[in-house]
C-alpha cells in the first residue's frame, strides 16, 4: 500500500499521550493522525501493491543486483564481498550480475558490501542487516579508455618554459536545493525508526521528516557526499541531528499513539540517504527523497514552529555550500500531487508490538557512550 502525502508544506501539531505502557511519555504525533488509519488533509490517494505475506523467517535472503551506471546493464562475473561482523563472505554475480547471501537476522547488524569488477571502478554499500528478504542495487561507473598522450610542443621563445597547471573552475553553488513537504512531530511522536546497538533494539523517534531535491548544477558529474540540516527558532539557527537510518525498512507508525499495533512503512527506494549513496548526478540531474531528523533536547518540551531552513550540501569534490530555503506553502487547489512525498505501507503480516522496546534517540545513544552513560 502506497500512502503519497500530497499537501505540500503540511505541519500538524499535537498533544495526546500514547496508549503504550512502554510508551507512556509519548505525546500525541503532530503529523498524519489520521494519515494511516483514516484519510485526512494530507492524504492525496492511496495506492494498493501487493506482496506475499510471510512470516519473519529464521534466515533472509539478500540479493545484490550489480549494474553499470548510466545503463542498467547487469555485470556478470563481479566479485561481492560481504562484511559481516566476525567475517567475510565472496559471491561472483551470475549472468544476471546477481549475487545472493542468506542471513541470520537475530546474529546480523551493519553490513559493508563491496563489489570489484574488471573495467569498472570499484563501488560499497553499507546496510543494516535486513529482517525479511532484501535487494539492493550497486551501480559501478565505467573506467575510461586509456588514452595516448599529446605530442609534445617545442615551446616557443616568446612563451614560456613551462605554463602553469589549470585548476578546474567550479560554479559559485553547485547544486540547486529545494525543499517540497515539512512534517513535524512532537516528542516523541508516532514515526518511529527501530535499531539495533549495544543496548539492543531501541525505537528512535522521528522529529521532523523532510522531502529534499538536489540538482546538479555542474558541467561534470558529481555526488552529494554529506548535508546537514539548521532550522530557524526565534530567528536562531540550531541544528537538528540526523537520524542516519540506514534501513528504510525499520520505520513503523504506531497507530493512535499505539506501539503494541505499529505499521511498518517502506523507505527504501525513496529514501533521498540511500539514494545520494549510490547516485552519481550527471549535469542536470537530481536526487529527491525523504530525508528524517531527530529533535535535540532543547526543542523537545515544545515543538517549533519551522519556517525556514538552512541546508549545507557536500559535493565529492570537497566544495561546500549553504542554502537557505523556506517551509513550502500549501499547494493551490486542484493542483497536482507530483510534489508531495510518498510513505510506503507494508501489508499487515508485517506489523509489529514494539511495546517492549525502549524509546532512546540515536543522538542521546550516541552522547551516552561518549560520557561513559552507556557501556
Amino acid at each position: 500500500m502506497r500512502l503519497r502525502i500530497a499537501h505540500r508544506g503540511a505541519t500538524q501539531r499535537g498533544g495526546r499521550r500514547l496508549a503504550s505502557s512502554a510508551s507512556s511519555k509519548w505525546r500525541n504525533s503532530t503529523v498524519l493522525a489520521a494519515a494511516i488509519t483514516a484519510a485526512a488533509a494530507l492524504v492525496g490517494y492511496w495506492q494498493f501493491t501487493h506482496r506475499a505475506p510471510h512470516d519473519t523467517p529464521k534466515s533472509v535472503r539478500l540479493a545484490v543486483f550489480v549494474k553499470e551506471r548510466g545503463t542498467d546493464k547487469p555485470i556478470p562475473g563481479a566479485q561481492v564481498i560481504l562484511q559481516r561482523a566476525a567475517r567475510q563472505e565472496e559471491r561472483s554475480t551470475d549472468s544476471l550480475g546477481t549475487a545472493r547471501f542468506d542471513l541470520t537476522p537475530e546474529t546480523e547488524q551493519s553490513l559493508r558490501v563491496s563489489v570489484r569488477a574488471p573495467g569498472y571502478g570499484d563501488g560499497s554499500l553499507e546496510i543494516d542487516a535486513p529482517k525479511i528478504d532484501a535487494n539492493y542495487p550497486l551501480f559501478l561507473d565505467p573506467r575510461p579508455a586509456p588514452s595516448s598522450p599529446p605530442p609534445s610542443k617545442t615551446p616557443d621563445k616568446h612563451s614560456s618554459a613551462a605554463e602553469k597547471p589549470r585548476l578546474p573552475t567550479f560554479v559559485e553553488e553547485p547544486f540547486f536545493a529545494r525543499i517540497y513537504t515539512a512534517m513535524a512531530f512532537g516528542y516523541p511522536g508516532w514515526l518511529v525508526y527501530r535499531y539495533t546497538s549495544k543496548l539492543g533494539e531501541l525505537l528512535a523517534p522521528v522529529g521532523i521528516a523532510i522531502v529534499i531535491e538536489v540538482t546538479n548544477k555542474r558541467s561534470t558529474a558529481v555526488r552529494v557526499v554529506d548535508y546537514f540540516l539548521d532550522v530557524d527558532v526565534n530567528t536562531r539557527w540550531i541544528r537538528l541531528p540526523n537520524l542516519q537510518a540506514l534501513n528504510g525498512t525499520d520505520f513503523f507508525w504506531a497507530n493512535n499513539g499505539n506501539l503494541k499495533n505499529s505499521t511498518r512503512l517502506d523507505f527504501s527506494e525513496n529514501g533521498f540517504d540511500a539514494q545520494a549513496r549510490r547516485i552519481t548526478l550527471q549535469p542536470g540531474e537530481s536526487v529527491k527523497g525523504w530525508t528524517f531528523f531527530e529533535w535535540p533536547q532543547e526543542l523537545r518540551e515544545k515543538t517549533p514552529r519551522t519556517g525556514r531552513f538552512r541546508i549545507t550540501l557536500e559535493d565529492s569534490h570537497g566544495q561546500r555550500q549553504t542554502s537557505i530555503l523556506s517551509e513550502p506553502k500549501p499547494g493551490e487547489t486542484g493542483g497536482s500531487a507530483l510534489v508531495g512525498g510518498e510513505w510506503r505501507v507494508m501489508p499487515k503480516e508485517y506489523a509489529a508490538d514494539l511495546s517492549a522496546l525502549r524509546i532512546l534517540s540515536r543522538k542521546d545513544l550516541l552522547d551516552g557512550f561518549r560520557k561513559g552513560t552507556f557501556k
